[in-house]
């Protein structure tokens, strides 16, 4: 069971994107798909974790509701992603041998 505190609402500071129009099942043009609900839980866990053995400054970043996800092109989220400006991106995305060697 996971455990998201009660306390003041508070978005998380990790910045997460989607590939637009969607890529399902992974991501769903609704803004739904099998790599939202699994960020989802990534997300509780992760606040779980840092509730119990975090510093302050986890606790911080994840906050107390989910991250906002930007819809991205899906060329736009893997630059992003690369340059630093995007945590997370969401697309159903797997290596490729290109992919290897830029990340």
């Amino acid at each position: 069971k996971s455990f998201v505190p009660a306390c003041a609402n508070m978005t998380s500071q990790i910045r997460v994107a989607a590939c637009r129009p969607g890529y399902p099942p992974f991501v769903e043009r609704d803004g739904t798909g099998f790599d939202i609900e699994q960020w989802d839980v990534i997300w509780r866990e992760m606040v779980t974790n840092v509730a119990m053995k975090g510093t302050q400054t986890q606790k911080d970043l994840l906050g107390t509701s989910p991250p906002i996800i930007q819809y991205l092109p899906l060329d736009k989220m893997l630059r992003d992603v690369k340059n630093g400006t995007i945590d997370v991106g969401l697309c159903g995305v797997y290596g490729t041998a290109a992919r290897v060697r830029d990340f």
